[in-house]
């Protein structure tokens, strides 16, 4: 857990070095971006036994709204602007709309009898559309059985699947981080659920919604 602090008080560190200097949108998509890749590089750097069995085109996790903060948030939304065209962007909002009215008012408990029905807008051609900036979240939950995981999407959500801990804290921590550094300067904090903060970017403008965060308006928080 002190190696994980330590790693946590890096990001937190160059987000507010970031911060402190009047950044750019695409300033705060590049701190998220590191972070990640630390997250990354220490994952991929310890052995697992048994190794994990998530892999490329394995989507039974991609069927649960996780959540998303503001600086992953504005990450997401400028590589959606970056990378995809007007038509798809429109079809991901019309896929983020129909999830998002379905879970509205919804508690944890509630959500989780039917997440097996509410693919992630992002899945794409039976893949992650926007795997090099996925969340934390997404990053951090790991399975050791392809087989638990599929079960879980028919069975329910209180069937087992074994995993590792460690990496589900270290996204914990990183992500806390990230909004420790964030809410020193002032700055909105918290989480939504990823198709909440796809509808609200997709309504309103991803730039908008950045560029508002970061003058201290409000990103999540703005009603209608």
């Amino acid at each position: 857990m002190k190696y994980f602090s330590f790693l946590g008080d890096q990001c937190q560190e160059d987000m507010n070095r970031t911060l402190n200097h009047a950044p750019s949108a695409a300033h705060v998509a590049q701190v998220v971006m590191r972070a990640n890749r630390l997250f990354d590089e220490t994952v991929d750097s310890q052995p697992f036994s048994p190794p994990m069995a998530c892999k490329s085109g394995c989507i039974h996790c991609c069927y649960n709204p996780i959540p998303l903060s503001q600086p992953e948030a504005v990450l997401l939304g400028l590589h959606l602007l970056d990378r995809f065209t007007a038509s798809e962007l429109h079809a991901i909002d019309l896929r983020t709309k129909a999830v998002s009215s379905r879970i509205k008012g919804m508690d944890v408990k509630a959500l989780g009898k039917i997440r097996h029905e509410l693919p992630c807008p992002l899945l794409m051609d039976g893949t992650c559309g926007v795997h090099p900036v996925r969340p934390l979240a997404c990053r951090g939950w790991n399975s050791v059985s392809a087989e638990q995981c599929a079960a879980s999407n028919t069975q329910g959500p209180m069937t087992m699947i074994e995993n590792y801990e460690w990496p589900r804290t270290l996204a914990d921590v990183i992500q806390s981080a990230l909004l420790h550094g964030a809410r020193k300067h002032g700055l909105e904090v918290g989480f939504l659920r990823l198709p909440n903060a796809l509808s609200l970017m997709m309504r309103h403008g991803i730039e908008k919604c950045a560029a508002d965060w970061l003058r201290k308006n409000a990103f999540f928080g703005r009603g209608g």
